[in-house]
């Protein structure tokens, strides 16, 4: 007996399994993101603003102020166009320090030019103008020889202005400074002002060479007397000498020689007199009698320390002080 195959069974199961097999492919790929869909960005939490207490505010410091500043050029037109000066010479600096510039100039009025056409004199007046442009008038009219009898000078890091008036055989100068913005005589009438070895110095004229018998003196000379400025107090003082034996003044070194050469130079009836002064400086002045007079000379030498510096011979007699009272402020 023959057995018939199932062919056609055989086809239907294979269509069914077919089928299953599709359908599961199909749920597998439904469970799989899509990869063409964005995956969604978290949402950004923004913190809040923080509250300040008064404690916590920052005050911001206000901005510093200049004082409104003209310019030399600027303070020059003034005087010139406002005050109707000439203006000879300006010194445009910041005399105090204080981080402003101020300005001394010398001037005469435009008016009077013509009235005073000296040569080889310039005749004026010193003013000063402070950093607001206030205008001070320091002086008198008065004769300098030119503009550079108006100096600058520096002495215990202050700057100083000189202006020396000048007369027919000596100039004597007028010193300033300036101290918050206001200007100082700190110096005036005495002598030809001067910085050496960062010390005050004045040139100081006597008339002193010859004394007759009747106790006239005659003779125009010149010597240096010295000063300390004192920042404290704004003014000058001066070192001071006194008296001293000649056996005080044996006492310091190199001065038996000089004293020696002195005698033997002048003869045996030369007088001396010792002076020593406050900062060191020793003066030996001689007299000797010639021609019915009192010729009087004196030797200087500065003492520093154990060593003394070479002597300088000068004409006329130091007096214990340059001035009546050792000062000027």
């Amino acid at each position: 007996m023959l057995i018939k195959k199932p062919r056609k069974r055989a086809q239907e199961i294979i269509v069914l399994l077919f089928c299953a097999a599709s359908f599961c492919l199909f749920a597998a790929c439904q469970k799989e993101p899509d990869a063409t869909d964005a995956t969604p960005l978290p949402t950004p939490t923004l913190s809040q603003t923080p509250v300040l207490t008064p404690s916590d505010e920052v005050t911001p410091e206000p901005m510093p102020t200049k004082p409104l500043q003209k310019s030399e050029e600027e303070l020059r037109h003034l005087l010139e166009t406002e005050h109707g000066f000439s203006v000879f010479h300006s010194e445009y600096h910041d005399f105090d320090g204080n981080g402003t510039y101020e300005m001394f100039a010398f001037v005469l009025e435009t008016e009077l030019l013509e009235q005073y056409t000296e040569e080889e004199w310039l005749y004026g007046k010193l003013v000063y103008f402070s950093n607001a442009a206030k205008l001070k008038e320091l002086t008198l009219p008065f004769y300098i020889w030119d503009v550079s009898a108006i100096r600058l000078l520096t002495l215990e890091g202050r700057l100083f202005l000189a202006v020396d008036e000048a007369f027919v055989s000596e100039t004597v100068s007028k010193v300033y400074a300036v101290y918050e913005d206001a200007p100082q005589c700190v110096m005036s009438g005495l002598g030809y002002f001067f910085v050496q070895d960062d010390s005050a110095m004045v040139n100081i004229s006597d008339y002193d060479m010859y004394v007759d018998q009747n106790g006239f003196a005659t003779g125009h000379t010149w010597k240096n007397y010295y000063f300390r400025y004192d920042k404290e107090a704004h003014c000058f003082y001066e070192y001071t000498a006194k008296q001293i034996t000649e056996e005080d003044f044996l006492a310091f070194p190199e001065t038996a020689s000089l004293l020696k050469e002195l005698r033997e130079r002048y003869g045996d009836e030369t007088e001396f007199e010792f002076l020593y002064r406050e900062n060191g400086v020793l003066h030996v002045n001689i007299f000797y009698q010639e021609m019915g007079a009192t010729v009087q000379k004196n030797c200087s030498a500065h003492l520093k320390g154990s060593l003394l510096g070479e002597w300088e011979e000068n004409e006329g007699r130091y007096q214990l002080s340059g001035t009546e009272s050792g000062e000027w402020e």
